[in-house]
């Protein structure tokens, strides 16, 4: 389940399901009286969808020696469009493949988000880390497979990620073992901005990462000589339980930012919830980059006309805020 949709994998690739109550303009399906689902979109796949994991409006999914397939999901369960236009038409073709092409063949078999990356258990591979920022143009950023002490993670068959205020982990399924690989950067992001400023492609996932723009984005010193902690199993790792989440800035559809209990902390409703995920935007005419990623000021679209723009900062003031 993501938000109010069921996401299925089968031998075909991934279907999107609208299990409860939808908009009158949606098919809808009534499951409380045993009604088949409503069946949104199909998104196909070259080989069968073994794990999928969806963050804002893309899905990846997990396809075995397919490596791993993502698509744009958002159009299917949130059309783009205004109150009196049309659907336009949405495309089921994926995005982009990652972790093919790479010298050896694929072995994606787990998937999970982690910022603007996706991890991978890519069976026989190990652990894959791919730079999902541009979601059109994935990069494999690092693998590992490596054990402290010898020995190597070389069947990997599921993942989940576990996070701790400064930490971030990938809990990995391998044969009869479960390894828990620290991920979290050895050095601070900020250290990389004079770099990234000098040198945009090469910096092309970091500069336009989330973690950029969190100035609390952890980092651990101590796993520059990366931790892994194995754990025996009494047989093969066939699945890993997810933990209870704790309460978040933003819903499922977005990052995680941090976990938070603020008092009058609130459950979006579901017209913030799609207005979230559906905004349009456009650039503010006359306004300039003042942030590294080729873009003037955004505004939603509609707020472009009452948005003026200072010409030697490049900064948008709407035109009620004084």
């Amino acid at each position: 389940m993501f938000g109010r949709f069921a996401f299925v994998t089968h031998a075909g690739g991934l279907a999107l399901f609208q299990p409860g109550d939808a908009e009158p303009d949606r098919k809808r399906a009534d499951i409380d009286l045993g009604a088949p689902l409503a069946q949104l979109a199909n998104f196909e796949t070259r080989r069968p969808a073994l794990d999928a994991v969806v963050h804002g409006r893309f899905a990846d999914v997990a396809t075995g020696e397919g490596g791993g397939e993502i698509f744009d999901v958002g159009p299917a369960g949130y059309p783009l469009r205004e109150p009196d236009e049309a659907p336009s038409p949405r495309s089921v073709a994926p995005l982009a493949r990652a972790i093919v092409g790479e010298g050896v063949a694929a072995d994606t078999r787990a998937v999970a988000f982690w910022g603007s990356r996706l991890v991978v258990a890519d069976g026989r591979h190990g652990l894959r880390v791919v730079d999902v920022s541009t979601p059109a143009a994935p990069v494999l950023e690092q693998t590992v497979s490596a054990l402290p002490g010898g020995g190597r993670i070389a069947n990997t068959s599921a993942l989940i990620l576990a996070e701790v205020p400064t930490r971030t982990f990938a809990l990995v399924g391998d044969g009869n073992s479960v390894h828990t690989v620290n991920l979290t950067p050895a050095v601070d992001f900020r250290t990389q901005l004079k770099a990234a400023a000098a040198d945009p492609e090469a910096f092309r996932g970091f500069r336009l990462s989330q973690e950029r723009w969190g100035p609390m984005t952890p980092f651990d010193p101590k796993n520059a000589t990366r931790t892994i902690f194995t754990f025996p199993a009494s047989g093969p790792v066939v699945a890993l339980a997810r933990g209870l989440a704790l309460d978040r800035l933003a819903d499922q559809s977005g990052r995680r930012l941090r976990d938070a209990w603020p008092i009058g902390a609130r459950a979006l409703d579901e017209r913030t919830f799609a207005r979230m995920r559906s905004v349009r935007v456009t650039e503010v005419p006359s306004s300039f980059d003042t942030r590294g990623d080729g873009l003037g000021c955004v505004v939603r679209l509609g707020d472009k006309g009452s948005t003026t723009s200072d010409p030697a900062t490049g900064r948008c003031t709407p035109a009620n805020v004084p």
